[in-house]
This record gives structure tokens, C-alpha cells and sequence, in this order.
């Protein structure tokens, strides 16, 4: 079970340190395995304006970009098509480990022209596979702030190893309800907010139990998900959970912190062990069941 410190105070009001979390989390009998810094990797990796962007005076392809990192103006050859004056975007300096080409950054000369840093695609920083322009982060980006702050990426991930006799601590708000039992901050209890069905559930539900087996299934309810989108699901790049569509953002935003990112099959799979609750949820394909359901 993976979960970040965010989400988890989300449901927990605590002033606790991440150390007096995990070992609390022991001392209960939830085992933390590993804590991982996702923000680890983006050290030295700051937000940046483009003070100027003018051609290379050798290569049809490349500009030559003056950037503001919060320090004096920096000179970087870049090739990106996007590069533009006034635009912010991530840079890292000389000396900085390149997640995604796996090199730490030298100073250079190309084409003639000093380069001193670099101005990152998604690619770059292994947050997408995209590697077709430098990331455009928005105006109100703050020059010189660490990135994987700001992005929300510097979030630590807990990574508890579950015993099959603790189906409880599935979901994130049952680990918090143990931690504040334990004396750990307070549980937040948030009623969930009811959603009015806007059609009929064409879907039929049979039970077919032998009468001594029905206690095994007291209770069943299904509702039909429509028009499920993929697109906007996951922007980590931009660091900008809120231009997630939609109320999920704050969940997509969760479960992007602990995998490499989120499709809509995937959010219905996971909504089990996210939505509180005590009696279990699954998620069914509507092609799958038919007409009816056994």
C-alpha cells in the first residue's frame, strides 16, 4: 500500500514528523517497508524566466536564450521550437543530474555558442515521454523556486506492506483512523457528498445464492459511470493539479504521487482503496456485464 504524506494528512490533522509517523505506523503492526523522495531526483532543478530568446548565429534549429533563475542572467543554448522570450520554464545549472538522459550537465559550447545549463522537456525529468519542447510553466511561476516544490513533487511516499488480516488499512483513511487511535493527531471525518443519478440503471443485479449461503452477501448496490475521459487526467509536468478536470483532482493528484500515472481504468480500479468507506467497492467493465449480472 503506497501512499503520500499529503494524502494521509488529508485525513489525519497532525503535526507529526515523518519519522513519528512511520514509526508509529510500525508499532501498530502497519510495517513501513520504504519511504521514498520523489523530490530527490529534481535537486537543483529551479523555475526560470526567458529573459531573451534569439536565433543561433550557426544553427537554423537552436536559440540562444538569456535566463533568469534567480540569480545573474545565464547563458543556455537550446533547441526546443518552444523556447520563446518572456516564457517560464525549468532550468537546471551546470553540475546538475539529468534524470532522463542520465548525465550530470557540464558546461558547454555548441555551435560556437557557451551553454551553461540546460532548459528541461517533461522527458528530461522522466515526468512524460514528451521531448518536443521545454516545459511552459505559467506566468505566475515564481523565478528561482525549487521545482519539484512548487510542482508538488517533493511529496515522501509511504510504502506499507500489508499482512492479508489488515483489509482496514486498503485505504487511506483507515490508516489515518489507526494513527489517530494510536494518539497520533486527530481523524478528519468527511461526510461524503451524495451524487443524484441522472438516468436509470439499465444494468440488472441478480443475486443467485443457495438460501443457506445468503447471509454470505447481505447487501448489493450497483450504479452506472458514464463518459469516463482520459484527457487531463495527469499533468504532473505542469505542476498543476488544479487544471485536472473535473472534482477529482485532488485524488488523481494522490494516486500520481505514488505511480507513474493514472488512466481512467485505473481510477476506477483504485477507487476502492481511496473512497472511505466501510463496505468494499469494484469496479466492472458496463461491456463486460451484459444486461445482467450473477
Amino acid at each position: 500500500m503506497k501512499l503520500t504524506l499529503s494524502w494521509l494528512k488529508d485525513h489525519l490533522d497532525a503535526t507529526a514528523s515523518l519519522a513519528e509517523i512511520v514509526d508509529t505506523l510500525t508499532r501498530i503492526g502497519l510495517e513501513v517497508e520504504a519511504i521514498e523522495d520523489p523530490g530527490a531526483k529534481y535537486n537543483g532543478f529551479v523555475i526560470a524566466r526567458v529573459i531573451e530568446a534569439v536565433q543561433h548565429p550557426n544553427a537554423d534549429r537552436l536559440r540562444v536564450c538569456m535566463v533568469d533563475a534567480g540569480g545573474a542572467p545565464v547563458q543556455v543554448v537550446c533547441g526546443a521550437p518552444n523556447a520563446r522570450t518572456g516564457m517560464k520554464s525549468v532550468f537546471s545549472p551546470v553540475g546538475t543530474y539529468i534524470p532522463g538522459k542520465k548525465i550530470t550537465l557540464a558546461k558547454g559550447i555548441i555551435r560556437g555558442v557557451e551553454s551553461n545549463g540546460m532548459l528541461c522537456s517533461p522527458a528530461e525529468l522522466e515526468l512524460s515521454d514528451d521531448h518536443d519542447g521545454i516545459i511552459d510553466l505559467p506566468d505566475d511561476s515564481p523565478v528561482g523556486a525549487p521545482y519539484a516544490r512548487w510542482a508538488g513533487l517533493d511529496d515522501p511516499v509511504i510504502d506499507i506492506n500489508l499482512t492479508p488480516n489488515r483489509p482496514d488499512a486498503t485505504g487511506v483513511a483507515g490508516i489515518a483512523r489507526d494513527l489517530a487511535a494510536a494518539g497520533l493527531g486527530a481523524l478528519k471525518t468527511r461526510a461524503p457528498k451524495p451524487v443524484a443519478g441522472g438516468f436509470d440503471c439499465p444494468v440488472g443485479v441478480s443475486l443467485d445464492f443457495t438460501p443457506a449461503d445468503a447471509h454470505l452477501c447481505p447487501a448489493f448496490a450497483l450504479r452506472l459511470v458514464r463518459e469516463l475521459e482520459s484527457a487531463g487526467l495527469s499533468c504532473r509536468f505542469d505542476g498543476a493539479a488544479e487544471k485536472v478536470r473535473g472534482n477529482c483532482g485532488n485524488l488523481i493528484a494522490h494516486l500520481d504521487g505514488t505511480r507513474e500515472g493514472v488512466t481512467p481504468l485505473l481510477l476506477c480500479a483504485h477507487m476502492d482503496t481511496v473512497v472511505p468507506g466501510e463496505d468494499p467497492l469494484s469496479p466492472y467493465a458496463r461491456a463486460g456485464a451484459g444486461d445482467g449480472a450473477a
